[in-house]
């Protein structure tokens, strides 16, 4: 063990000292795989008044859930932790503009209650069907949502 620490130290200090950040810097190898447009919900500057914006966030979850109704979004929720965040995976075949615009506008970034950040990501690893999620929506049987002609 202590061997193969001393060998690894040693080629370290064989490399010149840009060498650290340049690999941090390298781009990804590109994807042959579509990606899958991200966003995350984070807590933006007004993050501690949310309890102000009761009305705002019930317009947040709209936006949210009528983007999965429509298919836009394969999954989506909060992820586990303090603050409470959330990530949403588009479609690899999103309108990548019209998602971001309506985002913008949603009443609690408007706020500043969230900030969004944008990522694209390549599942490399297993896979995410374009298809519709099998999601409960508020008051609508599977029947209406077939009928609604989602994708």
């Amino acid at each position: 063990m202590n061997r193969c620490v001393f060998v690894v130290a040693a080629l370290l200090a064989l490399l010149p000292n840009s060498a650290p950040a340049q690999l941090s810097r390298q781009q990804p190898v590109a994807a042959s795989n579509p990606t899958h447009f991200i966003v995350f919900n984070k807590p933006g500057p007004q993050w501690e008044k949310r309890g102000e914006f009761v009305d705002h966030a019930r317009q947040h979850r709209d936006l949210y859930e009528r983007m999965a109704g429509e298919g836009s979004i394969i999954a989506g929720g909060a992820l586990a932790g303090d603050p409470l965040l959330a990530m949403s995976v588009f479609r690899t075949d999103v309108d990548r503009a019209r998602i971001r615009a309506a985002l913008e506008a949603d009443p609690l970034v408007q706020a500043g209650v969230t900030a969004l950040e944008y990522q694209e990501w390549c599942v490399d690893l297993g896979r995410l069907n374009n298809v519709r999620p099998r999601i409960a929506f508020r008051g609508l049987t599977e029947r209406e949502l077939h009928e609604a002609k989602m994708p």
